[in-house]
């Protein structure tokens, strides 16, 4: 390790041990943040230590290590990584590892060849093998010490130092199992050879892991691209939003999406987003220009805005502060074709912390976001929603309004399976799940996210 980065890495790691291993998220960027728009949880800027900090958590491993990653190439900082996971092997720790076949993965050749590995299928029917994540010890007696890893960041050099990315560690055991069983179809089996003739990858996978879960007292969501129709659930949080919408994406291509951005816009939600420069020739940046302006930024400085994230409603904590985040670019191929994750995060603190990491990056591209009390009184929409209780809930909900309304239902596909007017609330036939509550108040309208249970 680094010794500039060592005293850094012990404080994550106490902070970490002083909560007694509670379920917790930790969201680290390598790129710096403001923390000016901190709410009370200041987003966590490791300057140069991504593969310390990876390297810590795979230190701790004492049963398993479970590896999807895109590519991983050698380097000065990629060996840090790769030596923990050698150390980790030594130790007795099992370890398997899914690598994208089309990609360098340089890095593999210093690893103890030992070490059982599988690569996606190459052929033209299959997309790529894109995912970032990593499942530790998921049979620790302790379950509180199960760890998953995921976001934007690959395991190369520039990756961890120079393009922009994000990391999250979640520590829970519920959805660990569910990253390690999209882990177990691509490797084909649960044990430890991987079985190349059961594997699946891409088109070939299906819906088979729990989506919805509790993490801190938090809602939490997970899906896997292509067999979780992903870019629904992405469309949901920007349906979501009722104060404000941020975006920060690599490759964005899908007009789909587009769409739903300028029907933001357009129902008074301040939007501001950041594309990297790879994306300004796709259609949906001419499309959104001419409503966003100055507020749709093009990332041209040296290096890549790699990340993948959308932010809603940083600045309204009435209205479900949510962030999605992972690998899952915003194209064709994310959404059909390669494996992909993507998280999503009902949680106001780690929803700021992503929107300090977007404040700097529009900041260094020469926007100052205005201030969030200065958002929520721009627009003639009242931005404050009325409250929605219960949620979850288990048959009826109610909208706390002394004005008459109407509100629809939409499923996880966006197909509206419930409507109606003012106090008739009665959902008890629906499904348990995830829905998306649509509600209109005297031409103003108010979007939830309903759990029914």
């Amino acid at each position: 390790m680094k010794l500039h980065h060592f005293l850094l890495v012990c404080i994550i790691f106490l902070s970490v041990k002083n909560k007694s291993y509670a379920q917790t998220v930790k969201v680290y960027f390598n790129q710096p943040v403001n923390t000016s728009v901190s709410n009370g949880t200041d987003a966590i800027y490791l300057n140069d230590a991504f593969d310390d900090t990876i390297a810590a958590y795979i230190n701790r491993a004492m049963y398993s290590v479970d590896i999807a990653m895109y590519n991983f190439t050698t380097g000065t900082n990629t060996s840090n990584i790769g030596q923990a996971v050698n150390n980790a092997y030594n130790r007795g720790v099992q370890i398997r590892w899914v690598y994208n076949s089309s990609s360098s993965n340089t890095g593999l050749t210093t690893l103890n060849p030992n070490i059982p590995t599988i690569g996606s299928p190459s052929s033209s029917q299959y997309g790529i093998m894109h995912n970032k994540f990593m499942v530790i010890d998921i049979n620790h007696p302790d379950t509180s010490k199960t760890i998953v890893f995921s976001g934007s960041c690959n395991w190369t050099e520039q990756q961890l130092i120079n393009d922009y990315n994000n990391i999250v560690f979640i520590q829970s055991k519920q959805v660990a199992q569910a990253f390690l069983t999209e882990f177990n179809e691509m490797w084909g089996s649960t044990g430890m050879q991987p079985d190349p003739i059961n594997s699946k990858f891409g088109p070939y996978k299906t819906n088979n892991t729990q989506h919805v879960f509790t993490v801190d007292g938090k809602q939490l969501e997970v899906y896997f691209s292509p067999s979780d129709q992903t870019e629904s659930h992405l469309l949901d949080i920007i349906s979501s939003a009722n104060t404000n919408l941020n975006f920060g994406v690599y490759a964005f291509t899908r007009t789909s999406i587009a769409d739903s951005i300028i029907a933001a816009y357009n129902r008074g939600v301040y939007v501001a987003g950041i594309l990297d420069n790879f994306s300004s020739s796709y259609a949906p940046k001419s499309m959104m220009a001419p409503y966003l302006m100055n507020q749709l930024l093009t990332f041209t400085l040296t290096y890549v805005y790699h990340h993948k994230f959308v932010i809603a409603d940083a600045c309204n904590n009435a209205s479900d502060p949510t962030v999605g985040s992972g690998s899952h670019n915003w194209s064709l191929s994310a959404e059909t074709k390669n494996d992909e994750n993507f998280v999503v995060f009902h949680d106001a603190a780690i929803t700021n912390q992503f929107y300090q990491s977007f404040y700097a990056s529009a900041q260094l591209l020469g926007l100052t976001i205005p201030s969030c009390s200065s958002i929520t009184n721009v627009s003639n929409i009242d931005y404050q929603s009325p409250r929605l209780f219960p949620n979850p809930v288990s048959s009826h909900f109610n909208i706390e309004s002394t004005d008459a309304y109407s509100w629809l239902i939409k499923n996880n596909v966006g197909q509206v399976v419930k409507s109606g007017k003012n106090q008739n609330t009665d959902i008890h036939e629906l499904k348990d799940g995830l829905y998306l509550l649509q509600v209109k108040i005297n031409d103003q309208y108010f979007n939830y996210r309903l759990m029914k249970q």
